[in-house]
């Protein structure tokens, strides 16, 4: 029974026209998603790379100031809070 139905639509123009456009729909659903996929990995590399920066940078400002003497660290600090603060 379904076989013949599935032979039957195939078999004629409108049954053909249905399954060239349900194949034209599911390429094109594939096409989008490939392209959104894409898409999501592209962001989620620039939000890595941006954290891996402001790590290096938190890593090098910690360096510096450590290779300051007590004073020096101490005013550095004290400049850093009043900027923050405003």
């Amino acid at each position: 029974m379904m076989i013949g139905l599935i032979a039957g639509l195939l078999g004629s123009t409108i049954g053909r026209w249905l399954a060239v456009g349900t194949l034209a729909a599911a390429i094109l659903t594939l096409v989008v998603w490939r392209v959104f996929s894409a898409g999501k990995a592209s962001v989620a590399a620039l939000q890595t790379q941006e954290t891996l920066t402001h790590v290096l940078d938190v890593v090098r400002r910690d360096q510096a100031l450590r290779s300051l003497s007590p004073g020096a660290r101490r005013r550095w600090l004290r400049e850093y809070a009043e900027r923050r603060g405003d």
